[in-house]
């Protein structure tokens, strides 16, 4: 184990590339995480609408749109992990591993945002055609 330093350990400095990664990064995650919101305003209003009564029964079908991306997104993030672990795994190679890993996440978010906003448009369909019924 290493003692103490009293100097300032040095600073890193990203490129323009490697702040381009985290800043897709972090406009798929704001993105995933309204339609995570609109999803949630979408399941209140069915179940809402599934209380007052219905003759047709669409739940099965929301529940498998909303359950897929979540799925899907598991074995993506676990799959994004990897990378993270080499940083803790390897010296010399940490900056490598974690822009490797928020590529990775990059993926995994872009994946869950198409897959949520499919079951956003499924659940909404399916709350349409029950208010018609």
């Amino acid at each position: 184990m290493s003692e103490p330093s009293d100097k300032p350990a040095g600073q890193y400095e990203f490129t323009s590339a490697e702040n381009e990664v985290v800043r897709g990064l972090a406009g798929t995650m704001s993105v995933t995480g309204l339609v995570l919101i609109a999803l949630a305003i979408v399941a209140i209003l069915y179940a809402v609408m599934f209380i007052a009564g219905s003759r047709q029964d669409p739940t099965p079908l929301v529940v498998t749109a909303l359950c897929a991306p979540m799925v899907i997104a598991g074995f993506g993030l676990r799959s994004a992990a990897e990378p993270l672990l080499k940083i803790i795994g390897t010296e010399g190679q940490d900056i490598t591993h974690l822009m490797s890993a928020l590529r990775e996440f990059h993926r995994v978010f872009a994946l869950q945002r198409t897959g949520f906003a499919l079951a956003l448009l499924v659940a909404v369909i399916a709350v349409v055609v029950q208010a018609l019924h």
